[in-house]
């Protein structure tokens, strides 16, 4: 057996997230249906992160199991044919043996848009949150640094998170763009693991902060004290991006273009 490793972008507005569901389409289950069009063969598919409903990707990396010989290209090409035009695979490589997308993780970045617009907009209404007012951004880059390290991040999930809610993050940068309709605010965080809400807590949490509702301070001192009553708004899914995902290069074989790793590949 072959083990495909795929990079898939998709927006997902029109599902209920990553995880097959009852109660309505997601991303895993259209995938799999194209899967065994493709194949001929029942399919199932492991993803690196379980976005949840209305959460987009730019590098989602998922795996399935073949017996098929045919080339990586067959596979991306044949499945983006079947696939609807909201989601898209975007690079297939052979994967080792041994080879998990969520255990082999290396580090993981997520991306959230903040669109700077007193207007909705019609084109990003439902891929970035819009603020009505520019916020505070050096406020916002000082209180990001209490993230960076090892934490206990219970005030920055959902209720329902793993119980281990201790998690390492290497980076949080907030970027200025120019954006396609208005100015935007791009929040980058990276980490070797995410809780559930993770990074849409802290998204709305540094909002505060830019909107001057709470001192740069407030972000350690919530840290703290473990207790998710006292951390901001979670942010709309509808502005969250899984936008890679970094492995080892020598896990993989073969590849259909560029594939995220952690290191450069020789």
């Amino acid at each position: 057996m072959r083990t495909i490793a795929l990079v898939i972008e998709y927006d997902g507005t029109a599902y209920v997230g990553w995880q097959s569901q009852q109660n309505g389409p997601s991303i895993q289950e259209t995938l799999c249906r194209a899967l065994e069009q493709r194949t001929g063969a029942p399919a199932s598919l492991t993803g690196a992160g379980r976005t949840d409903a209305g959460v987009h990707a730019l590098g989602q990396v998922a795996t399935f199991g073949t017996a098929q010989g045919a080339p990586l290209t067959a596979f991306r090409e044949g499945l983006n044919v079947l696939l609807p035009a909201d989601i898209r695979v975007v690079e297939a490589r052979e994967a080792r043996e041994g080879f998990h997308p969520i255990r082999c993780a290396e580090s993981k970045i997520y991306l959230y848009r903040l669109l700077l617009r007193g207007v909705g907009s019609a084109l990003e209404h439902h891929r970035a949150w819009k603020l009505p007012k520019e916020p505070d951004v050096g406020a916002m880059r000082e209180a990001a640094k209490a993230f960076i390290g090892t934490h206990d991040y219970t005030s920055f999930c959902a209720a329902d998170a793993e119980p281990n809610r201790t998690k390492t993050l290497t980076r949080i940068d907030i970027i200025e763009h120019a954006g396609l309709t208005a100015p935007e605010l791009h929040i980058e965080v990276e980490g070797s693991g995410f809780l559930k809400q993770m990074v849409r807590t802290i998204t709305g949490s540094l909002v505060d902060v830019g909107r001057g509702k709470r001192p740069p301070g407030w972000i350690a001192e919530t840290l703290k004290a473990r207790d998710r009553r006292l951390a901001g708004l979670t942010a709309p899914a509808w502005g969250l991006y899984l936008k890679q995902v970094g492995y080892a290069p020598d896990w993989f074989t073969g590849s259909t273009g560029q594939f995220p790793v952690t290191e450069e590949e020789p």
